[in-house]
């Protein structure tokens, strides 16, 4: 049974990610350190991003395909999630691209790389 959706709406924008529609959020009543009426990033459709918890999606972040981010974790600034990634717990993701990988906890050793940086546990 899918939860009732008592924390954001969707509102219709004219950003895509592969071709396909994203949708702002906005706050529908405040939780954490979101007030209500707060407009947020932007996600693909509502199970991009858990109704439960403190889960938010920030500034021009966005998480599309079958990426989700639940429990208390933060995705914001210019930060792209999407594929299969999960990202949960206290985790906050403010850069980078991140698919197909599960993100939880509130600690990632950021290593510096080349091609720049490489986030492990």
């Amino acid at each position: 049974m899918t939860m009732p959706n008592d924390k954001y709406t969707l509102i219709k924008t004219d950003k895509t990610a592969d071709g396909k529609p994203l949708f702002q959020i906005k706050a529908k009543k405040s939780f954490g350190i979101v007030v209500e009426g707060e407009l947020g990033g932007y996600i693909e459709s509502e199970n991009n991003l858990g109704v439960s918890g403190n889960a938010w999606v920030s500034g021009n972040a966005w998480v599309s395909g079958d990426a989700r981010v639940s429990g208390n974790a933060r995705v914001l600034g210019n930060a792209r999630v999407l594929g299969n990634a999960r990202v949960s717990g206290k985790l906050k993701i403010s850069l980078g691209y991140y698919f197909g990988f599960l993100f939880k906890g509130d600690k990632l050793k950021k290593t510096k790389t080349s091609d720049g940086i490489l986030l492990s546990k």
